[in-house]
């Protein structure tokens, strides 16, 4: 937990740089990926709180287990979801109340019970500690790719 409320801070300094974009690295500007980033925490924190824990079912996932193993994924490999693809403008504001509601967002996660869960399209059916891994390799995924963005 410690790792992923780290690189949410991180996210968070990296705000006035917003504009910045490198089509070398990325197409989008790294207001882009602070957005995606929180919209990813906060949609996946309310999946949690939703499900039901006696319906969690532990699977074998070879791609999780890799990712997992990893710490990292693959550049430029996977789509994210529309519902947590930034649209319009992506201003500070914006990018402020988005990592706010990320703090607030991964503030509940340790009170949650162990077996909420999410149902990841890749790596199936992922309770509250291997959702927190998740989201502390794809924050720090994101974080890279803005610090090579900025250069």
């Amino acid at each position: 937990m410690d790792k992923l409320t780290k690189a949410v801070t991180q996210i968070t300094g990296l705000i006035p740089q917003h504009e910045i974009n490198n089509p070398l690295v990325s197409q989008a500007s790294v207001g882009w990926h602070i957005a995606h980033s929180c919209l990813v925490i906060n949609s996946i924190v309310g999946a949690l709180k939703k499900s039901n824990p006696a319906d969690y079912r532990w699977k074998f996932s070879m791609p999780h287990l890799y990712v997992t193993i990893r710490g990292g994924f693959p550049r430029g490999r996977g789509k994210a979801p529309e519902r947590v693809m930034p649209l319009g403008e992506i201003s500070p504001e914006t990018l402020h109340d988005l990592v706010s509601k990320s703090q607030n967002a991964l503030a509940e996660l340790p009170g949650l019970p162990k077996n909420v869960h999410f149902k990841h399209p890749f790596f199936g059916m992922l309770n509250r500690n291997a959702t927190i891994r998740f989201l502390e390799i794809h924050t720090n995924h994101h974080v890279k790719i803005m610090k090579d963005i900025i250069g």
